[in-house]
């Protein structure tokens, strides 16, 4: 049987999500994981019950996308808040990365300049070193040892 790789950020989402109030299946599907696990993980929790269904309310505009809290009222022109800060948005888009990305194609593919590794990045087309470290070995003249090499 294949084990599931869960993250625990999508710990921590469905326990958020169960204890606000929605349903097992529901939070399954928001979190990409089974019923079955996510009933496992949250076999402590009793959910609190709620006039408007907590999905609903996400996808609606009025409850944080990532932990289902209230949003804050928001005054003014611009675009609606879908996360109560940046932190929930920053989870949301480590645990959602493949739908929330709208332009897959601009992962690129890159040979680092100093160690040759071959790395993937997202947006950037002129990066050149797959880290910071790789980047001030070659700028201060170090050489890649041997052993090291390609």
């Amino acid at each position: 049987m294949k084990k599931l790789d869960i993250t625990p950020l999508q710990k921590e989402q469905a326990k958020i999500l169960r204890a606000r109030g929605m349903s097992l299946g529901k939070t399954a599907s928001w979190t990409g994981l089974t019923k079955n696990v996510v009933s496992k993980l949250c076999k402590d929790i009793h959910p609190v019950e709620e006039a408007v269904d907590l999905e609903e309310k996400m996808r609606g505009g009025i409850a944080c996308m990532y932990c289902g809290a209230d949003l804050p009222h928001q005054e003014g022109v611009g675009r609606k808040a879908h996360y109560c800060g940046n932190d929930c948005r920053r989870e949301y888009w480590r645990i959602h990365r493949s739908e929330v990305q709208k332009r897959p194609k601009s992962i690129y593919t890159h040979t680092c300049a100093y160690c040759g590794k071959t790395f993937e990045v997202y947006g950037t087309r002129e990066r050149k070193y797959c880290n910071r470290h790789c980047f001030m070995l070659h700028r201060n003249g170090h050489k890649l040892p041997e052993s090291d090499a390609l």
